[in-house]
């Protein structure tokens, strides 16, 4: 059995939260849902949801840098 730790409190969350500076995300599955398009010309195209990308904006805004990994 998976020993039990106490759930941290909010204030030690936003504490190490806030000590955050960089978040590296992989795209395809991370802020996709994994599905992609092909359009008529052949060109791949990824399905983003606007929530994450505000998500994202709002990271950045605090001074959070953000690095999203892909392969074409």
């Amino acid at each position: 059995a998976m020993p039990a730790y106490p759930a941290p409190s909010t204030a030690d969350l936003r504490e190490r939260a806030a000590r955050v500076e960089l978040l590296v995300l992989d795209a395809d599955g991370v802020v996709t849902d994994g599905r992609f398009t092909l359009d008529e010309q052949g060109s791949e195209s990824k399905t983003f949801h606007t929530q994450d990308g505000y998500g994202m904006r709002r990271l950045v805004e605090t001074g959070v840098k953000i690095s999203i990994i892909t392969v074409s």
